[in-house]
C-alpha cells in the first residue's frame, strides 16, 4: 500500500534534465492554472545543485517538496526510502546557513547527492549571500554534525513561510512523467514509485488530467515506520498512528471525510483517484 507517514510526539545530466523539465513544467502548469508571475515577490535559482544520478522520465514519480533550512535534515530519510528522483526547494532570505546546510548534507548522505536536485527561491530584496565562514563545518567529521546547524537568525524575521511559492519552485526542474507533491516532513511507504506505476498500467489509467490523493498519518515516535499496509493497520488498530492532523485545532488543517479515506484507501486500493473537482 501507498500511504505517507509523519512522526508525531507523545501521542541529472543536469544540461538534458532542464530542457526535459520545460515541457513537463509548462503542462503542470497549464493542469493547475498557474502564472510563475504570481510569485512575482521571488526570486528563485532553479537546480542550484542537481542529482548525480540520472533517472527515466518515462514511469518514474519526482518526489516534489519544499521547506527552510531548518527543515531540511528531513531529506535524509526521504531519500533512504524514495526510490526516485526528489526535486527541493530551499527558502532561503537573506543568510547562507541554507547554502551550508546543503553542503554538509550532500557531503555526509550519499543517496542525497544521487537522488536530490536543490532549488533556491528567496524574497526579491533579500537574496542570499555568501560569507567568509560558509565551510566551517567541513572540518567536522560527519558523524558529529548535528542537523539543523546552529544559526541565531530566526526565521520569524523574514514574516509568513511562503508555502506556495516554494512548491511552484519545486516543480519547475521536474522532468518526469508523474510527480508527488508532499511536505518535507512526510515520509513515504517504501517502493511507492513501482507500486503507483504498477497500479497505473494494471488498471489502465493513464490520463494526465487526473489526480491521485494519497492518505497521510501520523505515526508516534516511539514505534518504528510502518513497512505496508498490513503494519500501518495494526498501528491505527492500537491507536499508535491517526489520521494525519486528526488532533489539530485550525479546522483547515483537518483531515476531509476520515472514514470515507480509509475505506477507500485503506481497504481497496493504493491511492484514491480524483478527477475534475476535489470535494
Amino acid at each position: 500500500m501507498v500511504h505517507l507517514m509523519k512522526r508525531m510526539k507523545n501521542q541529472y545530466n543536469e544540461n538534458s534534465q532542464q530542457k526535459q523539465a520545460g515541457d513537463t513544467s509548462v503542462f503542470m502548469n497549464k493542469l493547475l492554472n498557474y502564472d510563475p508571475n504570481d510569485d512575482i515577490d521571488y526570486e528563485r535559482e532553479l537546480g542550484f545543485v542537481n542529482a548525480t544520478d540520472d533517472f527515466p522520465k518515462t514511469d518514474m514519480i519526482t518526489l516534489v517538496t519544499q521547506g527552510s533550512w531548518k527543515y531540511a535534515h528531513h531529506l535524509v530519510e526521504l531519500a533512504e526510502r524514495w526510490d526516485g528522483p526528489i526535486s527541493v526547494a530551499i527558502y532561503t532570505p537573506g543568510f547562507d546557513i541554507a547554502c551550508e546546510t546543503i553542503h554538509q548534507l550532500r557531503r555526509c548522505y550519499t543517496k542525497i547527492r544521487r537522488k536530490v536536485t536543490f532549488s533556491l527561491f528567496f524574497p526579491s530584496k533579500l537574496p542570499p549571500y555568501s560569507s567568509a565562514n560558509k565551510t566551517r563545518f567541513d572540518d567536522i567529521s560527519c558523524k558529529n554534525i548535528t542537523f539543523p546547524l546552529p544559526d541565531g537568525t530566526p526565521m520569524e524575521k523574514f514574516g509568513a513561510y511562503p508555502t506556495n511559492a516554494g512548491r511552484n519552485t519545486a516543480r519547475m526542474v521536474v522532468y518526469t512523467d508523474y510527480i508527488l507533491l508532499a511536505d518535507i516532513e512526510l515520509i513515504p511507504s517504501r517502493n511507492i514509485t513501482r507500486m503507483f506505476v504498477k497500479m497505473l498500467h494494471r488498471d489502465g489509467k493513464t490520463d494526465k488530467n487526473v489526480v491521485y490523493v494519497i492518505p497521510p498519518f501520523e505515526v508516534s515516535e516511539t514505534v518504528p515506520l510502518p513497512e505496508n499496509k498490513q503494519e500501518l493497520l495494526q498501528l491505527l488498530k492500537k491507536k499508535q498512528a491517526i489520521p494525519f492532523h486528526k488532533v489539530s485545532s485550525d479546522k483547515e488543517l483537518a483531515p476531509t471525510s476520515i472514514r470515507q479515506t480509509r475505506t477507500m484507501c485503506l481497504s481497496y486500493s493504493l491511492a484514491c483517484r480524483i478527477s475534475k473537482a476535489y470535494k
